[in-house]
């Protein structure tokens, strides 16, 4: 007998002892019987009612003219804008209630969001703190792309001096506030 026709035979003998072992195991009818869990105790909870919040007629009336001032479409009458949007206003009116003005760099104004999310973005991948602010105007919604907050109206003439070269745009500097 060869030494290759010696280990084929070796081989098989092996196997088949293994499935004499296991092959009764693996259909034998019963198997393994797991442990019983013993049985979970239920608790009952007591649900307890919370007394219904009262509201103020002045908590109730600020509501209601809040409503009052936000059209269909979610934008305040007032400014034009959609409520949680940061609000821009031309850079002239710098001084409002005698509170200090904080400025911004208005990049562009799109009709289609698209384009300045993905202006917006670009943006942001140079490293400027770039937001968006959507507006209604006569000719339906546009969202403004600008950056900002910059406390003081020089740093932010010379950003928007910067920004209008490189990304050959015709900036503007604005007022941002609510």
């Amino acid at each position: 007998m060869s030494e290759f026709q010696r280990y084929r035979v070796t081989g098989g003998v092996f196997l088949i002892a293994v499935a004499v072992i296991v092959l009764p195991m693996l259909f034998d009818a019963k198997g393994i019987e797991p442990d019983p869990l013993p049985p979970i105790e239920s608790v009952s909870m007591e649900l307890s009612t919370l007394p219904a919040l009262e509201l103020d007629e002045v908590a109730l009336a600020r509501a209601e003219e809040l409503r009052e001032s936000i059209d269909d479409e979610g934008f305040h009458q007032d400014t034009n804008t959609r409520i949680g949007d940061v609000v821009i206003h031309p850079a002239k009116d710098a001084h409002v209630s005698g509170l200090q003005a904080i400025w911004g760099v208005q990049l562009a104004s799109f009709s289609d969001s698209d384009n300045a999310v993905a202006l917006r973005n670009r943006v942001r991948d140079d490293g400027y703190p770039a937001l968006l602010s959507r507006v209604k105007r006569l000719t339906g919604a546009s969202t403004r792309v600008a950056i900002g907050p910059i406390l003081s109206r020089s740093e932010a003439e010379d950003l928007q001096q910067e920004l209008s070269r490189r990304y050959n745009l015709d900036a503007i500097v604005v007022r941002l506030g609510s």
